[in-house]
């Protein structure tokens, strides 16, 4: 039996979906609280909820390593098999600089995972710092403290060497396989260079992570309209609240697009626009977007200089 770990249904997205169908899971595992999630792919599907009991022969698929109620997980449920598939890149590194709203009800629900990190792994001194660190900076800043948890993950899969290198160097201990196989988006993103051809802009949820304010955005967006005009295409991601002229999601997109540029952030996506379309990184004056699309550029010239082509995404039904 094949299971995914998730936090709440709103983590149910398009990419999760592909991943239950490629591997032909069975269901999913909650991590907070009871869940049901209907009709997938046509198929009544198996909920878990976190404290049901679990075979030892269930593989466990996780999506994000530094979560909280992940690693309670992967200590709770050390009977089984967990596999971790990248998901996005920076989905907690972000962290660092995003402004969290602290509401009561993120208060409550903080303090509960906390009770339930410290009842599983120990009601430690060290154990708490490492707590207080991921609470205060994120789980990637306490990958260290991390990383000599008592915990295991069968076999990690990534999309490309540098994220394989950033994560698996700091968890050695952890990690025990790791496979790299190609961006999941690769087949969906169909860009085709033509000089003449449209500009693409990768939108990031930036306001609705923090990350910039909603006028420094809007003032991004203007200029992209004054500069390219009808030549503006927007492949616009699915937490994106801001509407477009002309945009798609990319599960919309059913055909080649010819493309002379694509426009953004620090997107994963990037990593699925053809070596030949030129890329301009958007950093809109912040230190740390300038700092993730360095990242990204980095990791696109380590795709471009990787002589071996990768296994497709689909690839991953045999290794899990």
């Amino acid at each position: 039996m094949k299971l995914l770990a998730l936090n709440n249904q709103s983590q149910v997205s398009p990419f999760i979906l592909k991943v239950f169908k490629i591997i032909n899971a069975d269901g999913f595992l909650w991590m907070d609280k009871n869940q049901c999630h209907h009709d997938v792919d046509g198929r009544q599907i198996l909920n878990f909820s976190y404290g049901d009991s679990l075979d030892h022969d269930i593989k466990i698929i996780i999506f994000d390593i530094f979560l909280v109620p992940t690693l309670v997980f992967l200590k709770k449920y050390s009977n089984c098999k967990f596999v971790y598939i990248q998901h996005g890149l920076f989905s907690d590194l972000t962290v660092d600089f995003r402004n969290k709203k602290k509401t009561l009800t993120w208060l409550l629900k903080s303090l509960k995972i906390a009770f339930r990190f410290l009842n599983v792994f120990g009601w430690s001194y060290k154990n708490i710092i490492l707590l207080g660190d991921i609470f205060k900076n994120g789980g990637w800043h306490a990958r260290k403290l991390i990383g000599d948890l008592p915990i295991s993950i069968e076999s990690a899969i990534f999309w490309n060497e540098l994220d394989k290198e950033n994560i698996f160097n700091q968890l050695p201990r952890i990690i025990k396989k790791t496979d790299v196989i190609e961006s999941p988006d690769k087949s969906l993103l169909r860009l085709q260079y033509c000089p003449n051809g449209k500009v693409i802009y990768i939108s990031q949820p930036l306001v609705e992570d923090s990350v910039v304010s909603e006028t420094i955005y809007e003032s991004f967006l203007q200029s992209l309209y004054a500069m390219y005009g009808r030549d503006l295409l927007v492949i616009k991601h699915p937490r994106v609240i801001q509407d477009f002229v002309d945009q798609r999601f990319l599960a919309e997109i059913n055909s080649h697009i010819k493309a002379r540029l694509v426009l953004g952030h620090y997107s994963s996506l990037l990593l699925s626009v053809h070596q030949q379309i030129p890329v301009e990184f958007c950093d809109l004056g912040v230190e740390n977007i300038t700092m993730y699309c360095k990242y990204i550029k980095k990791s696109r010239s380590k795709l471009a200089s990787n002589n071996n082509v990768l296994k497709p995404f689909e690839s991953i039904s045999s290794l899990v």
